[in-house]
C-alpha cells in the first residue's frame, strides 16, 4: 500500500477491507461490495480518540496529533464569536471552533481532514451539553 500525507506532510495510510489500495483501473464495479463493513472500517480509521482531562477534552488524531479543548469557555467570548460569524450553522461552529483552539492548536485541527474534525465539534458540543446539564429554567435543582 502507499502512504498518503496529510496537509503538513506527515504520512498516514487509510485502508479499507474491500480494496486497500487497488488502481481504478482493476476495479470491478459489477461485483458486489459489503457497503456496511467498507463504510465501518472507513469511519473507525477516522475518528479521533477522546479522554476528558480536567476541564478540558483532550483529542488524539489518527495521525497521532494531539491538542486539548477548554471546556469552561467565557460567555462573552462565546457570544463575541457567534456573534461575529455568518449565521449559518457551518460559519458558527467554526467561529466557535477558532475559539476553542488556541492558535498553535489551531493549526492541529485545520489540518485534520474533514470527517475527524466534525467528529471532534460533535463531541465536544455533546460534552458541553452533558456539563451544563440544565434544561432551559432549572439549574442546581431550582425550578423557574
Amino acid at each position: 500500500m502507499t502512504p498518503q500525507t496529510n496537509a503538513v506532510g506527515d504520512p498516514y495510510t487509510l485502508e479499507t477491507p474491500d480494496h486497500p489500495d487497488d488502481d481504478l483501473a482493476d476495479l470491478d464495479f459489477d461485483q458486489t461490495q459489503d457497503e456496511d463493513a467498507t463504510v465501518a472500517a472507513l469511519a473507525a480509521a477516522l475518528q479521533p480518540r477522546f479522554r476528558i482531562l480536567g476541564r478540558s477534552l483532550a483529542v488524539e488524531f489518527p495521525d497521532r496529533r494531539r491538542l486539548k479543548l477548554p471546556l469552561d469557555l467565557p460567555y462573552d467570548q462565546v457570544m463575541a464569536a457567534v456573534n461575529g460569524a455568518d449565521d449559518t450553522q457551518a460559519g458558527q461552529l467554526s467561529a466557535v471552533l477558532d475559539l476553542i483552539g488556541a492558535d498553535d492548536q489551531n493549526n492541529t485541527l485545520q489540518t485534520q481532514g474533514f470527517i475527524a474534525v466534525q467528529a471532534v465539534a460533535a463531541k465536544f458540543f455533546q460534552v458541553w451539553g452533558r456539563l451544563a446539564a440544565v434544561t432551559p429554567g432549572e439549574s442546581n435543582g431550582s425550578k423557574i
